[in-house]
Order: structure tokens, then C-alpha cells, then sequence
């Protein structure tokens, strides 16, 4: 079966790149600026707006004076640059995650998973404002994972590709949730691979400490940005007035039912990682308990796609307005039997993808790395449930959790192809 694809795919291994290409200029030859991007067009990337910004609304300077910045040229400007930035990201995951033996099918497979992300969660604050605060982090994100990589592999980093992956460091650490895949992602691989982790540490001690202080700075821009806080007041206030009384397991529920709505309206990544982590189950062990175990994400998440339609009367956005306008919200919500029903799915969801995809990946050495990229993608998501606006940020809070779903997705193909 490899073999067939691989002949298919050979000579073709240029084509991903060119379609992915044709499809980001496609999707944005009608995007004009929009929502808050009317808003940061009037303001001026300068001392007194970092100040201003920094003290009574976001940390993100650097993300917003590039905003800014683009605002006040052409949209074309922006396109073109968007464009090259997804390009970019595409391209270096591919370098990050597609194992070199399968790189044309790889390839492939990344733009197809690409290609099924709902681009229209991209404009939810303004087409450049949403692009500029999710998609070029992640980006960045990945290209500062660039010289980690050669790191690992025992291969030379150049001082233009180490001084490359800092500066990307320091523009995805400006970003939260980008700031916290390289905490845990970093953080991950060092606990995981621990003896690895030692030697690298110490043919490269310098550049590990720069990505180490260049983090902690970030964290700490972060952590103590007093606009923050005032952010945090203002919008508990005006989207969420019981959010404070909450307790953990209250807003763990709302993030459930807020991701839960995400799938069932948008993503059909996870059900085909579904499909293929049962495959993979299916053909590795004998066992009928283990096949039940992984067929259970796939039913759920077939039952999620073939009700979209009757569930979409209990959509997310109609929860937050029952929410708003009665107090009691914990009761409230745990009473009611449609959101119990999609809380639950929900959880047996997720638990269940992480035991298939555990088994399916179960004595190979890719098992703790895409487990870890799991936890990653659900954990920054999850960070949601701490902010007011879980339900007012729509869906393209997601956009990392779509990402990692893509990986784990095409890795997943990847493995059934070679079995």
C-alpha cells in the first residue's frame, strides 16, 4: 500500500506547496479590513499607544504595532502578506512533523488538512485584526521551533538561523496562547526525553538560555501587564457578569460545551482522526475490548456530525445569552438537560481520543510526542475557561487546537500507510 501511494505521489512533490498557494490567494482575494480593524486604523504605532495599550487593555505590543502598522498601508499589503505567512507556517510544519521517508504523501496530506479548516473563523474580530493575533503567532511559533529541531538532531545551527528563531520567539511570545504552547511544548519534550534533553543543554547551553530568558521575559510581560487586569474587569462586566463566581469545575464545563460547539458547527478533523486511529487499533491488536475503546471518538464524533442540524438549536452563542440574563449560572447550566447531554459527549470525546491515540501509537517512538501535542493542543484551549469572553471570542480561539489536530491527523495516515 506504501508503495502504490509513494509511486503515485513521485514527481508531484513540488504540487502541496503550489496548491496551498493557489488556495491562501484564492481565500483572500475578496477580504477587505473589517470589524476592529476600522478601530486600530485609526490609532498610531507610537510610544503613547504602547503605553496606553499596555496599561489599560493587552501585553500584545508588538502583535499590535504590526497591526497597526499594516492598517495604515493598502490592504494588498496585508493579503500578500498573510498569504506568505500561512504559506510559511504550512511549510514549516512540514519540516517540523512530516518524518523525511514520507515527506510528497506528508506534504499532501498537511495542505488536504489545511484546506478543511474554516478560513471564516479567520475574521470573527476583523480579517487583519483575528490574522494578526492567531495565524501569524502560530507561525511564528512554529518557526522558532526551527533551530530547537536542529538542536535535537545533533545538527549544526547557523548564527542567521538561531538569531532567525529568537526573533520569531519574541514575536510569538508576545501572544498568550503562543507563549504557552513553547512553555509546555518545551517543557514537554525536556521531561519526556530527558537524557536527550541533557546532552543537547550542553553543546548548545547558550542558545537553550536564550530561549529560556527570551520565554520568561515573555511570561512576565504577561503575567504582570496591568492593562491585563483592567481588560479582564472590563469584559467580565460587559459579556459575562458571573464569571467571578464560578467555580473551576463550572467554567471547566462551559469550555467543554464551548469546544463541543465548535466541532459539531466546524471541525471535521477530528472525526477523520477518529476513523483512522480506529484502523490503526483495528489492525495492531486482536483485542475487541480495544477496538470498543477506539471506535467510541468515532461514534461520538459521527453522532456530533449527523446532528448538527437538531443540535443546532442548543448552540453555544444561545447558551451564553440564558447565561447573561439569570443568575445562578452554575445550576443553571448542570439543570439543563441538552447542555448535560453535550458536556458529556464532549468529554467522552476527548478521553477516548487520547486512549486511541495512545494505543494506536503504543510501542513506537512517536507515542510520547503526539500524546504531548494532544495535551498541547486541548491545553491551550482550555485556557479559555480563565477568561471572560470564552463565549464572545467565537471560534477561532481554536486555531491552535485545529493545528495540533492536523498534526496528529496526518502523522496518524502517515503510521496506517506504513502498516
Amino acid at each position: 500500500m506504501k508503495a502504490d501511494l509513494a509511486s503515485l505521489c513521485r514527481g508531484w512533490d513540488k504540487l502541496p506547496w503550489l496548491v496551498a498557494l493557489a488556495y491562501l490567494a484564492y481565500l483572500h482575494y475578496h477580504l477587505q479590513f473589517s470589524g476592529d480593524d476600522l478601530l486600530f486604523g485609526k490609532y498610531e504605532a507610537d510610544l503613547s499607544f504602547w503605553s496606553w495599550r499596555y496599561a489599560t487593555w493587552s501585553s500584545r505590543l508588538l502583535t499590535e504595532t504590526i497591526l497597526v502598522s499594516l492598517l495604515h498601508l493598502p490592504v494588498l499589503v496585508w493579503k500578500i502578506g498573510d498569504v506568505l505567512i500561512a504559506w510559511a507556517m504550512l511549510i514549516c510544519l512540514s519540516y517540523l512533523v512530516v518524518p523525511s521517508r514520507d515527506k510528497v504523501l506528508g506534504n499532501w496530506l498537511l495542505v488536504l488538512s489545511f484546506m478543511l479548516y474554516p478560513f471564516e473563523c479567520m475574521s470573527s474580530a476583523g480579517n487583519v485584526a483575528t490574522t494578526l493575533n492567531y495565524l501569524w503567532p502560530m507561525a511564528f511559533c512554529l518557526l522558532s521551533l526551527v533551530p530547537v529541531k536542529l538542536m535535537i538532531e545533533g545538527q549544526e545551527v547557523h548564527p542567521l538561523v538561531a538569531g532567525l528563531g529568537i526573533f520569531f520567539l519574541i514575536l510569538a511570545g508576545d501572544v498568550e496562547q503562543c507563549c504557552m504552547i513553547l512553555v509546555l511544548l518545551l517543557g514537554g519534550l525536556a521531561l519526556l526525553y530527558r537524557e536527550k534533553a541533557a546532552r543537547v543543554l550542553g553543546k548548545y547551553k547558550a542558545l537553550w538560555s536564550l530561549y529560556a530568558l527570551v520565554i520568561l521575559a515573555s511570561l512576565l510581560k504577561i503575567s504582570f501587564c496591568p492593562g491585563n487586569s483592567v481588560r479582564y474587569l472590563l469584559e467580565s462586566a460587559r459579556f459575562f457578569p458571573d464569571f467571578d463566581r464560578l467555580s473551576l469545575v463550572e467554567k471547566f464545563h462551559l469550555f467543554i460545551l464551548d469546544i463541543t460547539a465548535y466541532i459539531i458547527t466546524y471541525d471535521v478533523t477530528l472525526l477523520l482522526l477518529s476513523a483512522v486511529l480506529l484502523y490503526v487499533v483495528v489492525r495492531k491488536y486482536r483485542s475487541f475490548f480495544f477496538h470498543l475503546l477506539a471506535a467510541i471518538p468515532l461514534v461520538i464524533s459521527l453522532a456530533m456530525v449527523a446532528g448538527n442540524h437538531l443540535l443546532h438549536m442548543w448552540h453555544i452563542e444561545q447558551v451564553r445569552n440564558i447565561l447573561e440574563l439569570q443568575h445562578g449560572i452554575g445550576v443553571l447550566t448542570f439543570a439543563n438537560p441538552k447542555l448535560y447531554v453535550l458536556f458529556v459527549a464532549g468529554c467522552i470525546l476527548f478521553i477516548f481520543l487520547f486512549c486511541a491515540l495512545y494505543l494506536a501509537f503504543y510501542g513506537t517512538g512517536e507515542q510520547r510526542f503526539l500524546l504531548l501535542v494532544f495535551l498541547i493542543g486541548f491545553g491551550t484551549a482550555a485556557v479559555l475557561m480563565f477568561s471572560p469572553t470564552i463565549f464572545a471570542s467565537s471560534y477561532r480561539v481554536f486555531f491552535h487546537f485545529s493545528i495540533a489536530a492536523m498534526v496528529l491527523l496526518v502523522r496518524s495516515v502517515l503510521y496506517a500507510v506504513r502498516m
